[in-house]
């Protein structure tokens, strides 16, 4: 039985304000790292079946979230900057956050229950909803 989710992603990166643009990284840059390397392999598809760096893989949100790393990492430290963290949410309620290396944690804050209005997808499709990107300089 396959079921879907609408997953949000944060991601956040690293570096030193080149002293000519006064940022790390080019913000069109990052989106379309993120875009090549994520949203176009994942979003409407079927993570056990139609995303390459997925097969084999158990499809929890934990080695979703160490798979996008495996993604971006290399093209953003080619771009000049360091991949710092990540946080995937599956629900609003349910997050794993990443910083590499091993480090998965899977949180589910003590929040009131989830209450929805969206149509839950049930074909098995993910869809990315929203990308935020946030920036740490190290001055």
């Amino acid at each position: 039985n396959w079921h879907g989710h609408n997953y949000e992603l944060n991601v956040t990166i690293k570096g030193e304000p080149a002293p000519e643009t006064g940022y790390c990284m080019n913000l069109v840059d990052l989106k379309r790292i993120i875009k090549e390397k994520v949203e176009d392999p994942i979003d409407h598809k079927n993570l056990n079946l139609d995303v390459p760096f997925m097969k084999g893989k158990m499809t929890s949100t934990e080695v979703l979230i160490m798979a996008i790393w495996d993604e971006l990492e290399p093209a953003i430290s080619d771009a000049g900057c360091q991949l710092h963290h990540l946080r995937l949410y599956e629900t609003e309620n349910n997050y794993a956050d990443y910083c590499g290396a091993g480090s998965p944690t899977f949180t589910t804050p003590a929040m009131a229950p989830e209450v929805s209005t969206k149509k839950q997808r049930t074909s098995g499709d993910i869809v990315l909803r929203k990308l935020v990107i946030m920036f740490v300089c190290c001055v």
